[in-house]
């Protein structure tokens, strides 16, 4: 008799391994299917900024998934620390945003009246407050303060999320699914890369760009994702200038870490599935960041590396139930997101799974990331 775990979760990243965790405090029995041992896809991608309001308005229908992630994260975040015995340098000091002329401070402006009138703290320094925050800060007009924002080292979070994962008993297989296999309109499990079937009463696609790989989905809109190469480096030199996160207005980012280096970044590229980092990536990140961090010039740099993160067409993750096959679910197209949202997303995505009837709140609060809504 071939018997399987009651779920596999397709994806062993951030996504798939907050679905295996609350599949576990369930007690359903997983199977997390994931071919890498090393860090790769978004989640290497990951400078790890926990920030709601970087980059995303109030009125965006992804911002209340970004909020309550956001409020929910350090009680994940000590509970994975307590499971794994690993620290993940969680840090809530907030995060500066450098307006390098006037024009950005009008609109640092603008969206500051928009937080607060969400009940969001958030405040325009000048120059000098911005030094004060950040005495590594160039030349700025003013800076966006946000108080309540907060980081997260994503390469240390990876791994120990593993281990609590398999502390709490699920299984880590290294290998790849090369389809979701179906029982009439249901899911049966998956099919490995070596022929080996896994069956399974419920599926959880969780595996980020690499989903349009995966056979047997043409029904769902899962498969309408693209990979977008982020590259990041470590740098070691920022110490004494950097005591907490800041950014730009383009996607750059420096973050210090625990161990005395900081991490930058980052690009968004086109570049298919190329994954490793570039010498003109990486110098474009510089060049980037230089306009604001000067101190950057003069760092030495201890790694580069890549990865890639799903975009969707509408730049919104596919989260729940496929609409034509019981039983497979989805958690995926987090984009840049997806440290911050893959907790809360997996608490939603995995309550819709296990309840017959599920609450009307739950399901308003899906509905947009619906994966039928590309059909």
């Amino acid at each position: 008799m071939n018997v399987g775990p009651d779920a596999v979760v397709v994806g062993g990243g951030v996504a798939g391994l907050t679905v295996a965790l609350e599949l576990a405090r369930a007690e359903v029995r997983t199977t997390v299917v994931e071919p890498r041992a090393a860090l790769g896809g978004a989640t290497g991608a990951a400078g790890g900024i926990l920030a709601p309001q970087f980059e995303t308005d109030p009125a965006d229908p992804l911002f209340p998934l970004l909020r309550d992630g956001r409020r929910g994260y350090g009680d994940f975040v000590r509970a994975v620390e307590r499971a794994s015995g690993r620290a993940v340098d969680f840090r809530e000091d907030g995060l500066v945003i450098a307006n390098l002329d006037p024009a950005r401070t009008a609109a640092a402006e603008r969206a500051t009246e928009r937080y607060r009138a969400h009940g969001l703290a958030a405040e325009v320094r000048d120059a000098d407050a911005g030094h004060a925050l950040v005495p590594g800060l160039g030349r700025v007009d003013s800076v966006l303060w946000l108080p309540d924002e907060a980081s997260v080292d994503a390469q240390a979070l990876a791994p120990a999320l593993e281990r609590c994962v398999a502390a709490a008993g699920v299984e880590i297989r290294r290998d790849r699914v090369v389809e979701v296999e179906r029982r009439g309109d249901a899911v049966g499990g998956v099919a490995l890369e070596h022929g080996v079937a896994l069956p399974a009463d419920l599926v959880f696609v969780a595996a980020g760009a690499w989903v349009d790989r995966i056979g047997g989905l043409a029904d769902g809109g899962a498969p309408r994702l693209r990979p977008v190469r982020g590259q990041m480096m470590r740098v070691r030199g920022l110490e004494p200038v950097l005591p907490r996160q800041v950014a730009d207005h383009a996607g750059c980012y420096a973050l210090p870490r625990a161990d005395g280096s900081a991490v930058v970044g980052s690009t968004m590229e086109e570049a298919g599935y190329a994954e490793r980092p570039t010498d003109d990536g990486i110098e474009a990140i510089r060049d980037r960041v230089l306009a604001w961090l000067p101190g950057i010039a003069d760092t030495s740099v201890v790694e580069t590396w890549a990865g890639l993160r799903p975009f969707t067409p509408d730049g919104l993750p596919i989260l729940g139930p496929d609409p034509a096959v019981a039983g497979l679910h989805y958690a995926t197209g987090y984009a840049r997101n997806g440290i911050l949202i893959a907790p809360r997303a997996a608490g939603l995505v995995v309550a819709a799974a296990l309840r017959s009837d599920p609450e009307d709140a739950l399901l308003v609060e899906l509905a947009p990331f619906s994966a039928g809504r590309f059909d």
